[in-house]
C-alpha cells in the first residue's frame, strides 16, 4: 500500500512542477488588474494546473496497487488533503466558498485518475490472456 500511495504522490508533484512553467506563462501572459476575463483564465488555468497531476498521480497509484486499487486511492487523497491542511494551517479554514472547488479538484482528479487506470489495467490483462492463449 505504501508503495502506491508514495507513488501516486510523487508522481502528481512531478506531473505538477513540470506544468508549473505552463501556469508562469499563462500568469504572466493573461494578468490584469480588475479585469474580469484575465481572472477567468488564471482561476481555469490553476484549476486544471491541480486537476491534470492528481489524474496522473490517481493513475500511477492505480497502476502499481496489486489490488483494492480504490481503497490507495482514497488514502492518497485523504494524504494529500492532510498534507495541505498542515503546510496552510489557518488558511484553509479561511477559503471562500467559490474557492472550495479547488479542494474537490484533489478527490475528483484522484479517483478518476485511478479510474483511468484500472480501466487500463483491466484491458491490458485482457490482452496479455488473449495473446497467451
Amino acid at each position: 500500500m505504501i508503495l502506491a500511495v508514495l507513488g501516486g504522490l510523487i508522481s502528481a508533484i512531478a506531473a505538477a512542477l513540470l506544468l508549473w512553467p505552463v501556469v508562469q506563462l499563462v500568469f504572466d501572459k493573461f494578468f490584469e488588474f480588475g479585469s474580469s476575463r484575465s481572472d477567468i483564465i488564471l482561476r481555469l488555468s490553476f484549476y486544471l494546473w491541480v486537476l491534470i497531476p492528481t489524474l496522473v498521480g490517481g493513475f500511477v497509484c492505480s497502476l502499481i496497487a496489486a489490488r483494492k486499487e480504490l481503497n490507495h486511492v482514497l488514502v492518497l487523497t485523504l494524504l494529500t488533503i492532510a498534507i495541505m491542511i498542515v503546510i496552510f494551517r489557518e488558511d484553509i479554514v479561511t477559503i471562500e466558498p467559490r474557492d472550495t472547488l479547488i479542494i474537490l479538484m484533489f478527490p475528483l482528479g484522484y479517483f478518476t485518475g485511478g479510474r483511468i487506470g484500472m480501466t487500463y489495467k483491466r484491458k491490458r490483462k485482457k490482452r496479455l490472456e488473449k495473446t497467451i492463449s
